[in-house]
């Protein structure tokens, strides 16, 4: 029996492989990709938000006007009651009015419950924790008018819209890829020692 034990080391070194920058170009087009589409993420999460705290605000002036038409309204009743008691005015009367105050009322209710829906949905997305309801600060105002042309306003959200810009990053990207396939049938020199 014998045993031949011939140690060996070999390192190789591709100094020419044609498809090394394809593959790099291609993984830098997918890392912008990525990016833009966590821009477009996080600008939906802040629109979602925009929007959650202006309809709570619209809500709260829509329950506002509401209830200065209830107490309006109460006030009606309380005056023609008054009017039946000394018979100026009929039953039915009353009765009209009342229901028209429930009516109110109903409708009341109804914005409130949507109003706190809209207040838990914007905690919701602010991550606050569960049975959290997030109030606005402020109420609704004019915020100022837009002061770009319409023309330039469309132009630019063309140029920076971060969807465009994926799309754009992910064909980049491809076409990188396709670039190292057809490269990939090169030959590739290197050093063996």
């Amino acid at each position: 029996q014998r045993f031949q034990v011939h140690p060996a080391v070999s390192a190789s070194w591709s100094f020419i492989d044609p498809k090394r920058q394809p593959v790099i170009n291609s993984a830098s087009a997918s890392l912008d990709e990525q990016k833009y589409l966590f821009s477009v993420s996080a600008r939906s999460l802040v629109l979602d938000l925009q929007k959650a705290y202006f309809a709570i605000q619209s809500s709260e002036q829509l329950m506002d006007s509401f209830q200065q038409i209830y107490a309006i309204n109460r006030r009606q009743l309380e005056v023609l009651e008054a009017k039946k008691g000394i018979g100026m005015v009929t039953v039915l009367d009353v009765e009209k009015t009342r229901s028209q105050l429930f009516l109110l009322l109903s409708d009341l209710i109804s914005y409130t419950r949507n109003y706190i829906d809209q207040t838990a949905k914007l905690a919701d997305l602010m991550a606050l924790p569960p049975d959290t309801l997030a109030l606005p600060s402020e109420k609704a105002a004019p915020q100022g008018g837009w002061e770009k042309p319409l023309d330039v306003t469309i132009r630019d959200a063309l140029r920076k819209r971060e969807e465009i810009l994926a799309n754009l990053a992910a064909s980049e990207s491809a076409q990188w890829n396709g670039v190292s396939e057809l490269r990939s049938y090169l030959p590739v020199f290197q050093f063996v020692g």
